[in-house]
């Protein structure tokens, strides 16, 4: 697994198909026919979010926690850019939605005033946001029901993103501390943001429009508060 100090991009046959930043670990791959195990296996739901909801998800206590979230969401069989779920503001945000007209799916924590048409790399402006971004052509566009989920691991100010049970990359933030992570040491700050709604969309940059397919896209949005996965792929 290439390990880059700043930001990259990781391509198979010549695609460009992943871009993480900021100290990172690149881990995509291709699906596997193996069946690899459950991400949410052991833990346990701390707040079940009804789509279409506005408000603090997983609490603001544990937002210096570890976090995992996790929903059932139907892909389109055309990608647009819209939001799954906003937490925070621009002055610490996580995103999870659709964007640059529909070519990448993005997971992002941290700083949430870094403008997403800038670079999200370390630099001396914005030095505190991790993403991954994962582009649209190697996911699923077929109207079925995929599981997303993604997670926070504030030990390391690590970001993985799961499809199923298949890691598509994670974003590891090697030798950040309290005092070098993310502002305020929070994933997010204190704010409410939507899940399948459009209201209070405050990360800097990101889109403002509703995921594709609506409301009715999706399940309720499960939070695993102050918990990590075990997941560990078959081999």
């Amino acid at each position: 697994m290439p390990v880059f100090n700043d930001a990259s991009s990781l391509k198979v046959g010549g695609q460009e198909v992943s871009r993480v930043y900021r100290g990172t670990v690149q881990v995509w791959q291709p699906p596997v026919s193996v069946d690899n195990p459950d991400p949410l296996e052991g833990l346990t739901v701390s707040d079940a979010i009804e789509p279409g909801s506005v408000g603090v998800f997983g609490g603001t206590s544990q937002r210096t926690d570890d976090i995992v979230f996790s929903c059932v969401v139907r892909f389109p069989e055309t990608w647009t850019d819209g939001c799954l779920l906003e937490q925070g503001g621009t002055g610490q945000g996580l995103y999870v939605g659709v964007r640059e007209d529909g070519a990448w799916l993005r997971f992002r924590a941290g700083d949430g005033g870094t403008a997403a048409d800038a670079p999200l790399i370390g630099s001396s402006i914005h030095p505190s946001t991790s993403h991954i971004d994962i582009s649209t052509t190697v996911l699923p566009s077929d109207g079925e029901l995929h599981r997303l989920t993604w997670e926070v691991d504030m030990t390391t100010y690590r970001l993985r993103l799961w499809l199923d049970n298949d890691l598509l990359a994670t974003s590891d933030t090697d030798g950040w501390t309290a005092a070098s992570g993310f502002p305020s040491d929070r994933w997010a700050g204190l704010a409410q943001g939507p899940y399948l709604a459009t209201t209070s969309i405050a990360v800097r940059g990101e889109p403002q429009v509703l995921w594709p397919g609506g409301v009715g896209s999706a399940s309720d949005l499960g939070a695993y508060a102050s918990q990590v996965s075990s997941w560990e792929p078959e081999v």
